[in-house]
């Protein structure tokens, strides 16, 4: 009997005490944490465009923006068309953020393809937006051949 009582005099006391201040300071922090950041939201986007081109190339183009699949290649991108289901319309969507670069994420062949388009090609980007990093998560790339002036303000090249 004599050792558990030892035991309990100065072990399980001080055991006690370590957890009692533990579970002190955890319930402080908690009253002091500031709340997580709301998550920013997900919102579907379409973009149409060109590399490479201008309003003053194409007169169909509205704006332009800039596009990187990894960061650190940047590519100018004509937009045509944007279609974005919260109601922003145009270029709007990207300019509610301070990143000036629209980082374009996915899977590996669907941004090898998006890297591939050339200035002749229409591309067609759909995917998420990230209103917080300002970034598009694609889950879906269309890329035309060379247009014969359809939607592009070019006249068709006639045929003899």
């Amino acid at each position: 009997l004599f050792p558990y009582t030892t035991l309990f005099r100065s072990g399980f006391a001080a055991v006690c005490r370590s957890a009692l201040n533990f579970l002190a300071v955890g319930a402080a922090l908690c009253l002091v944490a500031p709340e997580p950041a709301a998550a920013q939201p997900m919102e579907p986007i379409v973009i149409v465009g060109y590399f490479g081109r201008t309003s003053a190339d194409m007169p169909t183009i509205s704006s332009e923006i800039t596009l990187s699949t990894n960061g650190r290649n940047r590519r100018e991108f004509g937009l045509m068309r944007v279609q974005s289901q919260l109601g922003t319309a145009g270029a709007d969507v990207f300019t509610r953020t301070l990143n000036p670069v629209v980082l374009v994420r996915g899977q590996k062949e669907m941004i090898e393809r998006i890297d591939a388009a050339g200035p002749a090609q229409k591309v067609k980007i759909i995917g998420m937006f990230d209103l917080g990093s300002n970034g598009i998560i694609v889950t879906g790339v269309d890329i035309a051949e060379p247009s014969t002036g359809e939607d592009t303000g070019e006249k068709p090249a006639s045929e003899d």
